[in-house]
């Protein structure tokens, strides 16, 4: 069985109803390991764990050793869970899957067996985990993919976080920290702990997360773009001078420059072909729908050859970064000056 959010896992601890075999994969270290937190103290009672629980290394498993505590009774009564960090699918032989299916459809109905792969495999390798992934189906696992929250599930971890360290936060102040500081949930969590904490039991304001929380590259570009769209060139220029003056890589600047504007592009392109919101997320498979409702508002006005003159600035100077002894600074500046002329209307040489 496939989970592909956290939903049918929370269900599964709630319940207690387990499945035999768990591997939680996915992008999202928070959730990986808050599920593996969870499922471990479900499945085994908190003053017999020592002795009902297990944990093996991926790297050095020996699957003799994995399948005696697999098959070992849990003592005092309960359930066992046996944990296999660091397990990588993808790297399993191919001598190895007999091995595997014999030990996975011989679990205990007392086990769980929990599988806990650090990172995702990479596209040349998936079809490598999904064999052993079939294996999982047909011993009756689930493999959970755990790629993190997005839209309103992320804006309410927010709220609850704040909420449970004794503040509260606004939905639109939410939807502002997860703009500026990005989707990871470790750092949400840790901002949201820093920004209550500076609260003390009143209210996280926007005004406290634009002061004590740091923004991402991306979010410091966007307000570069929303400065070059009303036409704010030294406000621009002032953003891309504290880039620079906190050493951030040129690379960086130009890809997230690039990616606002192409944003817009999309957005566009969207509003003349009668797309939704719902339907530019799906289409271009964006993770946050803000990012779609921002580029709609702000690519109103905008006429689509514009955009596309102020990508073409910024393409060029990518290509010039690359390619010339040309001082990075200078060009950067160069394309900020170029694209906000093209959005205009205005083509410079």
């Amino acid at each position: 069985m496939r989970y592909r959010d956290e939903r049918a896992l929370l269900r599964d601890i709630k319940t207690r109803l387990f499945k035999p075999i768990y591997l939680l994969t996915g992008g999202d270290d928070y959730l990986k390991t808050t599920y593996r937190v969870r499922i471990i103290a479900a499945a085994t009672k908190r003053e017999t764990s020592g002795f009902n629980l297990t944990v093996f290394s991926g790297e050095r498993l020996d699957l003799n050793e994995l399948f005696g505590a697999l098959t070992t009774l849990p003592l005092m009564g309960g359930r066992r869970c046996v944990v296999v960090e660091d397990f990588f699918a993808e790297r399993l032989h191919e001598d190895d899957l007999p091995g595997w299916e014999a030990i996975l459809t011989d679990i205990p109905a007392e086990t769980v067996l929990l599988l806990c792969q650090p990172t995702p495999p990479e596209k040349t390798k998936q079809k490598a985990a999904e064999r052993f992934y079939k294996l999982i189906d047909k011993a009756g696992g689930a493999v959970a993919t755990l790629n993190g929250r997005k839209g309103g599930d992320l804006v309410r971890f927010v709220v609850h976080h704040c909420e449970a360290a004794g503040a509260t936060i606004s939905t639109e102040a939410a939807r502002h920290l997860i703009e500026r500081v990005g989707d990871d949930m470790a750092t949400l969590q840790s901002e949201c702990d820093k920004l209550s904490a500076h609260a003390g039991g009143g209210e996280v304001t926007i005004s406290a997360i634009d002061t004590l929380s740091p923004a991402t590259i991306e979010a410091d570009v966007y307000r570069m773009c929303r400065h070059l769209i009303a036409g704010d060139l030294q406000k621009a220029l002032a953003i891309l001078d504290d880039l620079w003056a906190l050493r951030t890589p040129t690379g960086l600047i130009i890809s997230a420059l690039g990616s606002g504007l192409g944003d817009l592009y999309r957005a566009k392109v969207g509003q003349e072909k009668g797309r939704t919101q719902a339907d530019i997320v799906a289409d271009f498979e964006y993770r946050h729908e803000f990012r779609v409702r921002n580029a709609l508002r702000d690519a109103r006005p905008l006429q689509k050859a514009h955009i596309a003159g102020a990508m073409a600035a910024v393409l060029e100077a990518d290509w010039l970064i690359k390619t010339t002894s040309i001082d990075d600074r200078t060009l950067l500046e160069q394309a900020v000056v170029r694209a906000s002329a093209a959005l205009r209307g205005r083509m410079l040489p």
